[in-house]
């Protein structure tokens, strides 16, 4: 009986020294990494085309330090009444070496971005902005669009454009779903 318990234990033993051995073994489960990773966008070009002239405006939103405290630097936007304008939107993360053009990243995952446009002041009723290009399932992206001003007076107003990235939810209309990758407002001017 003795020589039984002897074997029971020298048994127990080993059974569990294999066992500590084997999880020591194991590797630490590495942490999820998000499927999409946040880019950081530094600037925000629109670039603008006459129709028939072929003149070139733009403006730029510049925000160096991304959510730092520094405040962006902005050039406004000057269209001409009753002019109509072929636009596109570059985003850029200078922040890198080389820069990385974040707006081909948005080409790219047109399923799951879309821009938002929003005129307010005196310019509100004078300018239609269409967003031209679509995803896969024929929504909205807004990268490129086209700008209509109305015939009229000069005026002044601003351009607040929103790019929205949704990641687990579906495409809206609705501004407030999704999440906010680029919130930048241009001063915008009619002459």
């Amino acid at each position: 009986m003795k020589n039984l318990l002897i074997s029971f234990a020298l048994l127990t033993m080993i059974t569990l020294s294999f066992t500590a051995c084997k999880d020591e073994d194991k590797k630490p489960e590495k942490p999820a990494t998000p499927s999409n990773p946040t880019e950081i966008i530094t600037t925000v070009k629109l670039m603008l085309e006459e129709e028939g002239s072929g003149n070139q405006v733009s403006a730029t939103w510049k925000d160096a330090d991304g959510d730092g405290p520094g405040q962006p630097v902005i050039t406004p936007l000057a269209l001409v009444a009753g002019k109509t304008y072929q636009g596109r939107v570059l985003l850029l993360d200078e922040s890198k070496s080389p820069v990385d053009t974040i707006s081909n990243e948005v080409e790219e995952e047109h399923n799951v971005h879309q821009f938002f446009y929003t005129l307010s002041g005196d310019v509100f009723s004078r300018i239609t902005i269409t967003k031209q290009d679509k995803d896969d399932n024929n929504l909205p992206v807004g990268l490129v669009t086209k700008a209509t001003v109305s015939a009229g007076s000069a005026a002044q107003g601003s351009l607040k454009l929103v790019l929205k990235h949704y990641d687990g939810v579906n495409k809206s209309a609705d501004e407030s779903i999704g999440d906010t990758d680029v919130d930048a407002t241009f001063p915008l001017g009619i002459q």
